[in-house]
């Protein structure tokens, strides 16, 4: 009997969307539909590492970015060929003996440094307040000027959050009003990746206030009764296939963006995104402040710790310099420059 994509590719990933979120059980499903269509695989068993060889190198002549040949050409196969061993579908996992592949793209993710932070959540002026038409009604102006404000208070709290817990940019659309507590100042993030129970996390008092003074505009809102967290605060139709979910990854990069112009931040060059905001950097200050390496993957919610260590950026050498100098031995210990 041979081993079908057809078949086994579909039973693969409702095996993995017992551990996943919906989002990564489609990537996966996607990759692995494209490597089994581009290479023309009929029997699974007849993968070997040449023809994995093949498939990275046809990746890199579509000049995909970094992260989807990561993705496409180790990620995805990798899960899935070991699975296929463990299960006896294939005789071997072509994919144990191959060395990983060599992207970069982990390299090039920027770190925000403190004082960008503070800028990007607490200091960066407010964006224009809509104008009255000349012929619009005042309900409708109205209506306007409660979602602006509410928008304003919502995207400090959500980026102060992130940066707090810190969360992925998928996250937000999980989080509901009942996660959070306000009384003790916690919350519990669930569903998120391969999390089979809530992760709580108590929140710093900066973090406390925004999200306190952003519940009780949204209490005094029409999204009221809206259950997520942070709402979309936009028109989505009631036969939609998540009417009830929080601003989705799409929405939360928007508003990173938005900010970061708004802070006067230099983004050119840097791929200042919403995992570079609240992950990386959270790594890296928590890492600077002498937070041991396994305890910042425990707070990131990391498998593994090797995946922690690159998320940790060790900062530019004028940096490094100084820190180094604070602990010479030229500090500490008077000495006299021979004279010639």
């Amino acid at each position: 009997m041979i081993a079908e994509p057809a078949r086994l590719i579909p039973e693969f990933l409702e095996w993995l969307r017992e551990s996943a979120a919906e989002s990564s059980v489609r990537t996966y499903g996607s990759a692995l539909r494209d490597f089994v269509a581009r290479m023309q695989i009929r029997d699974l068993r007849a993968v070997d590492e040449r023809t994995i060889e093949r498939y990275r190198l046809r990746l890199r002549l579509l000049g995909l970015a970094d992260s989807t040949r990561q993705m496409r050409g180790q990620s995805a196969p990798r899960k899935f060929f070991r699975w296929l061993a463990r299960r006896g579908h294939v005789p071997a996992d072509p994919m144990k003996e191959l060395p990983a592949m060599r992207v970069r793209f982990m390299e090039r993710i920027p770190v925000l440094t403190r004082e960008e932070i503070a800028r990007l959540t607490f200091r960066a002026p407010p964006a224009p307040p809509p104008r009255c038409g000349r012929r619009e009604p005042a309900k409708f102006f109205e209506r306007r000027l409660e979602q602006y404000n509410l928008v304003e208070l919502r995207d400090r709290a959500l980026l102060a959050l992130m940066y707090d817990v810190p969360l992925r940019g998928g996250e937000p659309a999980l989080l509901e009003r009942r996660d959070y507590d306000e009384v003790r100042g916690e919350i519990d993030v669930r569903g998120a990746k391969w999390q089979s129970e809530p992760f709580t996390a108590p929140l710093l008092e900066p973090t406390k206030i925004l999200m306190t003074i952003y519940l009780s505009a949204l209490r005094r809102s029409r999204w009221n009764e809206h259950p997520a967290l942070f709402p979309p605060l936009g028109v989505r139709r009631a036969d939609s296939k998540h009417p009830a979910s929080g601003i989705g990854p799409f929405e939360v990069y928007r508003i990173v963006k938005k900010r970061v112009a708004l802070a006067g931040i230099q983004a050119r060059g840097r791929r200042i995104s919403p995992h570079s905001f609240a992950r990386y950097s959270r790594a890296t200050h928590w890492k600077e402040e002498g937070v041991q390496i396994d305890e910042i993957s425990a707070l990131l919610r990391h498998k593994r710790i090797e995946t922690t260590r690159r998320y940790v950026r060790q900062g530019p050498v004028k940096s490094m310099k100084r820190r180094a100098d604070a602990r010479s031995l030229f500090r500490r210990v008077n000495f006299e420059i021979p004279v010639e």
